[in-house]
């Protein structure tokens, strides 16, 4: 079917550089992971050991705090939550559980790796239960783009709501389960939005704005698919394999594109399209990056919406209220109380930074510098 109303998904990107890059990428880039038996305090001790201090305890923002259930909302759009009664298994016994939402933009910043080994800790405390989990692969070459990717899958227009896949596509999705969007450079989905395992091809350049310049190749996997697919992520190192070919290898189990001849029973000896080939035939160099630590905007990010709710609370103790804070900048009485209220929280000296800290102050004088340049000129 057609929807020209859908629009390409904004779940944060595998790599957030401006900068020209060649080749391609594969990256976690969603993971929604349960545990039972896991407690909510060592969840957030896991989180902040395998991602960093922002996903501390300390600076979430609590939703729920129940006997029953527990929410929050940590840095980049990471949910924590948990059923502390837990549901009945088949011996009566009910069995809480703990579990994270890992956003795309927080699968980029820490690295799939830091992902990967925070699930893994998770096992540890009890039964893994992997609701989500999204592979994304970044071509930088553009080899292919989402238009040429749905026209050679559909038989027919795109603008034509009863066209069907054709048959060159080897699939056991239904032939009308498909979507296609004009907007931000285009967008198809293959498969229907609540299924087990859902594709989006989509043009990652004009939805991120130019800052990730690549066609997007994305593999939305739930449940036991989802599950299956981080236990062969896992893996991967004592098979001597890459995350790379674990992707090419569910999205071809999902969607192949060959040359129809003859009986589709023998479909898998069909040719691939050429330009497909060289997209999912031959992984090997396809490497996955590492902690995305020059994006100094994610730490910052990270930290901001946290320290700014703390903040708040501190400039109003102080009688500091939205008007005057309005106002900091150019009344001085005004400006004396936000002193104050920023003298309770740092203290009467700025304290010694630490290493990480320094790379970060580093990272945005480095920025700042680069834009008052541009302003110069």
């Amino acid at each position: 079917m057609n929807n020209d109303s859908v629009s390409p998904p904004s779940t944060g990107g595998a790599i957030a550089s401006g900068e020209a890059r060649s080749g391609r990428i594969v990256t976690i880039d969603w993971c929604e992971v349960s545990a039972k038996e896991l407690e909510v305090d060592e969840l957030f001790r896991l989180l902040e050991k395998h991602l960093g201090s922002p996903w501390g305890r300390v600076y979430a923002e609590v939703r729920r705090d129940d006997e029953k259930c527990f929410q929050a909302a940590c840095a980049l759009d990471v949910l924590v939550r948990a059923d502390r009664r837990g549901q009945r298994n088949r011996d009566g016994l009910r069995q809480p559980w703990s579990g994270i939402r890992l956003s795309g933009k927080a699968c980029q910043a820490v690295g799939t790796q830091r992902v990967m080994e925070l699930v893994s800790a998770m096992g540890q405390f009890g039964a893994l239960k992997v609701s989500r989990l999204d592979l994304a692969m970044d071509d930088f070459d553009k080899t292919f783009s989402p238009r040429q990717f749905a026209e050679a899958c559909v038989d027919g227009r795109l603008d034509d709501e009863s066209a069907l896949l054709g048959p060159q596509v080897v699939s056991k999705v239904r032939g009308d389960s498909w979507e296609w969007s004009r907007r931000k450079g285009g967008c198809f989905w293959l498969g229907a939005r609540k299924s087990a395992r859902l594709l989006r091809v989509y043009d990652k350049d004009s939805e991120s704005g130019g800052r990730v310049r690549s066609t997007r190749v994305e593999l939305q996997c739930r449940d036991r698919f989802a599950t299956e697919l981080m236990a062969r992520l896992h893996a991967v190192p004592r098979q001597g394999r890459s995350i790379a070919e674990i992707f090419a290898e569910h999205v071809v189990d999902f969607v192949d594109l060959r040359h129809a001849n003859g009986h589709r029973s023998r479909s898998q000896k069909w040719e691939r399209l050429s330009w497909w080939k060289t997209v999912v035939g031959d992984m090997k160099g396809v490497g996955t990056p590492g902690r995305d630590i020059s994006q100094v905007r994610f730490w910052v990010e990270a930290l901001s919406r946290q320290c700014a709710g703390f903040l708040a609370v501190m400039l109003r103790s102080v009688g500091v209220d939205a008007k005057r804070y309005a106002l900091g900048l150019t009344d001085g009485k005004a400006a004396q109380r936000i002193a104050s209220a920023v003298r309770l929280v740092v203290g009467r000296a700025l304290p010694e930074l630490t290493g990480d800290q320094e790379a970060r102050l580093e990272q945005l004088l480095r920025q700042n510098g680069a834009r008052l340049s541009r302003r110069r000129l």
